[in-house]
């Protein structure tokens, strides 16, 4: 684990640290566990949990991000909760909680909930077809128990 108030630069692609208190973090061709940093740079690595105020991800991914801003290009994200997401030329992400979301034409998102969006928005799950999705297995669900009695 890496303590530090200035930068961790994590360029080992064998390496996958925890960085806690973090002011800059960049990664390059390496990796990281959990992050709790100020800004976060990530080109060609990645790293399991995110907790940052700006995110910047350069083909490279994270399972999970919390950010105030979240810059995904030619990346991957898991699940992210960010107040502003901008995701572009390739940038995909699977489920994201945004208050606002800017994404580019070549961009996917599964599920995006936002309370703005700008760009060639296009999920393939938003929040209405995920409250039809769970209403319709709770459907089905309540129908299989009764079955079986």
């Amino acid at each position: 684990m890496a303590d530090s108030a200035e930068t961790a630069d994590l360029a080992d692609p064998g390496s996958a640290a925890d960085v806690r208190n973090g002011d800059n973090v960049d990664i390059h061709n390496g990796g990281a566990r959990d992050i709790d940093a100020n800004t976060v740079s990530i080109t060609q690595g990645g790293a399991r949990d995110i907790d940052a105020t700006t995110v910047t991800i350069n083909q490279g991914g994270a399972a999970r991000i919390r950010a105030d801003e979240m810059n995904v290009s030619q990346g991957g994200v898991g699940f992210a909760r960010a107040d502003h997401l901008t995701l572009q030329e390739g940038g995909t992400a699977f489920a994201v909680i945004a208050d606002n979301a800017t994404l580019d034409p070549e961009t996917s998102v599964f599920l995006l909930i936002a309370g703005s969006t700008k760009g060639d928005v296009r999920p393939v799950m938003d929040w209405r077809a995920a409250a039809a999705f769970g209403a319709g297995f709770a459907f089905v669900l309540g129908l299989l128990r009764r079955a079986r009695r």
